[in-house]
């Protein structure tokens, strides 16, 4: 039970120092964009990852004056934080429309092509035999 709460404390910890340096990191990158300094001055070699890419990404969205995404000096909600990063990580945005159809419209198109190349199959054998 002790160890438990240990690694669950250790957790908390690094989760908050992970989520807080970038949060940090991007809105110093956004302030470098505000300020017109260019992207070149990233402070972190590519080799610090989570730094270098937090402070690109502040970076750009100051550079089109999008609304930071973090409030100055402001504390940090640590855990819906993550678990927004971590839901919308592999989350790619498109502009086709097409390509935002709602699964289950995708699904029934599916079942449609499914069924029109069953009734195909059977008229061909049916024409063959």
């Amino acid at each position: 039970m002790m160890a438990e709460q240990n690694v669950q404390g250790e957790l908390e910890l690094l989760l908050h120092t992970q989520v807080t340096d970038y949060a940090s990191e991007w809105m110093s990158g956004y302030e470098a964009a505000q300020e017109e300094l260019p992207e070149t001055d990233n402070p972190h070699d590519s080799s610090d990852k989570t730094a270098f890419t937090a402070w690109t990404e502040g970076w750009w969205a100051g550079f089109y004056n999008e609304p930071p995404l973090y409030q100055k000096n402001a504390p940090v909600d640590t855990v819906s934080a993550a678990r927004s990063q971590a839901a919308n990580e592999n989350w790619v945005e498109s502009n086709d429309e097409e390509s935002q159809e709602p699964g289950f419209e995708k699904a029934l198109l599916g079942v449609g092509f499914a069924f029109a190349c069953v009734v195909c199959y059977e008229l061909v054998v049916t024409m063959v035999a």
